[in-house]
């Protein structure tokens, strides 16, 4: 996790300040990295695949003169789109400007 800070807002887009009632203790800094760590992994594996699913959807598609194989690939850029942006929102210092906008 980058340590970047927001006006007064954590990397992990929770501001500092008393403890809540009724709430679940907050992640541990070693459990936080390692569900990210995981998460990373989960996303790169999904884009791997869905690039390379597309790849052979578009190849096969053009070799045998099949829109519907071509179509399917739409599929595939469906999957990379929405695990970049998976990506993106967990990964870096923008993670708290969520909480920024909604101020």
């Amino acid at each position: 996790m980058s340590g970047c800070r927001h006006r007064g807002v954590a990397a992990d887009g929770v501001r500092p300040g008393p403890a809540r009632p009724g709430l679940r203790p907050a992640l541990s800094q070693q459990r936080r990295q390692l569900l990210s760590r995981r998460i990373r992994l989960f996303v790169a594996a999904t884009i791997g695949y869905n690039v390379l699913e597309a790849i052979v959807a578009l190849t096969e598609g053009a070799r045998v003169s099949s829109t519907g194989v071509v179509g399917f690939t739409l599929d595939s850029v469906i999957g990379v789109s929405s695990a970049t942006a998976v990506a993106w929102q967990f990964g870096g210092c923008h993670v708290g400007t969520v909480a920024l906008i909604e101020k």
